[in-house]
């Protein structure tokens, strides 16, 4: 139900169009006895109601939906823009070869950079030294070790044993860019990967680089004296840490 307001033009031309109930249009009555302004707005309308009302009909001509879709799409065109020129380049590279080629360019190419970061030669990483891990299938007692290093570019520091194998007589020497080392025990131990049994300290000259000991000989015995096969690794040992000096021997 619609509230009546005074001076509600929106209600009066409800009232012309017969929009309202009995409620409104009483409320309306009432207002429209008072307010001169809105009474004359109501007969205006009313009015014009019934003029148009007895107007006779007019029919649509047949044709004419067709002419205006007709005009209308002749207005579209006239104002549709123009399609800027395409480029020789543009055109020549929407073709299927041309793209296909370009795909597999730019994938050979990432392939090269790919195998170029790969194989970049390797920066040179500072060690303090390098440590020597040993296993066997059995017990060891007794090893002789010939490493060969380069004097000109490298020093070695002071061969100590690690703790697993404090219980080895040790004698290194040094000479001439090799590096021998005897260990023997009373009774046989077992050596594996898990703790190294040397630590060989090595100060390079000049520039830093990192460099590989070469294991010229490895003999191992049991207690024996007869052979046994041993496995050998150096693995080079990261700068010691202690105030930023290297605490290496």
């Amino acid at each position: 139900m619609r509230a009546f307001r005074e001076c509600d033009l929106d209600l009066v031309s409800a009232a012309v169009d017969g929009e309202l109930n009995d409620a409104e249009r009483a409320g309306l009555d009432s207002h429209l006895a008072v307010c001169p302004e809105c009474r004359d707005e109501y007969l205006e309308m009313w009015r014009a109601s019934k003029l148009c009302s007895n107007l006779p009909m007019v029919s649509v001509p047949p044709d004419l939906t067709r002419e205006i879709r007709q005009e209308l799409v002749r207005k579209v065109a006239s104002t549709k823009p123009q399609p800027t020129k395409e480029s020789f380049w543009r055109g020549w590279f929407c073709t299927p070869q041309v793209r296909l080629s370009f795909a597999s360019g730019i994938c050979l190419l990432l392939l090269g950079f790919g195998a170029a970061w790969l194989y970049r030669p390797q920066r040179d990483v500072p060690i303090s030294g390098y440590s020597l891990v040993a296993e066997a299938d059995e017990e060891i007692a007794g090893l002789d070790l010939v490493i060969r290093y380069d004097p000109e570019s490298s020093s070695l520091g002071k061969v100590g044993l690690s703790e697993i194998s404090r219980g080895f007589l040790m004698k290194a020497d040094t000479k001439n860019g090799t590096l021998r080392v005897s260990m023997a025990c009373s009774k046989g131990m077992r050596l594996t990967r898990s703790e190294p049994i040397l630590k060989i300290p090595i100060q390079f000259h000049g520039e830093v680089r990192r460099e590989t000991l070469s294991l010229q000989s490895v003999r191992a015995y049991r207690i024996d004296g007869s052979e046994v096969l041993l496995n050998l690794e150096t693995i080079p040992m990261p700068p010691a840490s202690n105030g930023g000096k290297d605490t290496a021997a």
